[in-house]
């Protein structure tokens, strides 16, 4: 919703800026994602369409279940990171690769950004909720609920939130960045 008003806000921004320009010419095409003023320039104000965060979701979506069964479902430690390798590259960007290489050749597989370091399992797959963020740009939230343990070993069901950004490479959208993976800040 606060998109919407955003970019009416912006459209009728540019509109009383065009027709101040003087006796131009101007026709307005107007549709869900896009909006645009020609006159002798043309403003273009653009965001994603509801079918590109539809996307966007599915994406994550699949990436989080892609990644619980990586985690789940490999016994050996060499496979499990070829499998990793193979997630990161579908999902990630090139930039946020390099990032993940970098974290994994200093903490090996003792730190998952995409799990604040919580891990998800089948029963928190269920419990998957992805929302795009009301503030961020291209930022997405991912939610869900773990069984862990506190430090008696009491088994506790824990609130995980992570933020996602999303950056469109090659035509495909991937994961770019992953904010405040401790904080829990969505939005």
């Amino acid at each position: 919703m606060k998109t919407k008003n955003l970019l009416l806000l912006t459209v009728s921004i540019i509109l009383t800026n065009a027709s101040c320009i003087g006796n131009q010419k101007s026709q307005v095409e107007q549709s869900d994602t896009i909006s645009t003023i020609q006159t002798d320039t043309i403003f273009i104000v653009q965001t994603n369409s509801l079918a590109d965060e539809e996307a966007i979701v599915q994406m994550l979506k699949e990436f989080y279940i892609a990644h619980n069964r990586a985690w789940y479902e490999s016994n050996d430690v060499y496979v499990l990171i070829e499998q990793l390798n193979v997630l990161q590259h579908k999902y990630c960007t090139q930039k946020f690769r390099k990032e993940l290489k970098e974290a994994f050749e200093a903490y090996g597989l003792d730190h998952d950004i995409f799990t604040a370091d919580y891990g998800i399992d089948n029963e928190s797959i269920k419990t998957l909720l992805i929302i795009k963020d009301n503030v961020r740009e291209n930022t997405y939230c991912v939610s869900y609920t773990v069984n862990t343990e506190d430090p008696t070993n009491k088994t506790i069901s824990q609130y995980v939130e992570i933020q996602i950004v999303v950056e469109k490479e090659d035509g495909d959208f991937k994961i770019n960045e992953v904010l405040n993976p401790f904080q829990g800040v969505c939005n």
